[in-house]
């Protein structure tokens, strides 16, 4: 707020929401906006359902046009996704491939980012970085979706992306 002080703020999430679902459900709320500013945190649900990754990686695409398309002059920053394979969720024998999956959608979430001209927050790195003892801290109760310390890590490695984001032009 400081340094843009007629900012507004705006959260269209749906707990649960595919990439499919944000195009369908949240981009059309796009419309009304004057939006500077997307902050896009799409892809694990997509990888809880093992979506087959060049299917992510097209719906992803279509999803950075669409919300191109209803806001045209706002930035895009994309928090990626974590590396969700450690959720006691996943079972055992399946943690190599759910995390195989996190990485091959980040990976597409890299390069159709790019190609948008959106920026990228490393959240796979983040969360393939904590320690076990970390990881505790880092998720809440539900052993799935961070806890208000781990939002506190992922707002700390945003931040300088959106500024940046922000900054440009």
């Amino acid at each position: 707020k400081k340094t843009h002080p007629n900012s507004t703020y705006a959260n269209f999430a749906i707990p649960g929401a595919t990439s499919v679902d944000v195009i369908r459900y949240q981009v059309p709320k796009l419309r009304r906006q004057n939006a500077s500013l997307v902050l896009l945190t799409v892809g694990s649900n997509d990888a809880f359902v093992y979506r087959d990754v060049a299917k992510f990686t097209n719906d992803y695409r279509r999803l950075l046009l669409a919300i191109r398309k209803a806001s045209p002059r706002a930035r895009i920053v994309a928090t990626g996704m974590p590396n969700a394979s450690e959720s006691s969720h996943v079972p055992e024998f399946a943690r190599a491939i759910v995390a195989t999956m996190c990485a091959m959608q980040n990976e597409a979430i890299a390069k159709e980012s790019s190609a948008q001209g959106a920026r990228v927050v490393d959240l796979y790195g983040l969360t393939s970085r904590l320690k076990k003892g970390d990881r505790s801290r880092f998720l809440s109760h539900d052993d799935l979706h961070p806890s208000d310390a781990g939002y506190a890590e992922i707002a700390n490695a945003a931040l300088p992306v959106v500024r940046a984001a922000l900054d440009s032009r």
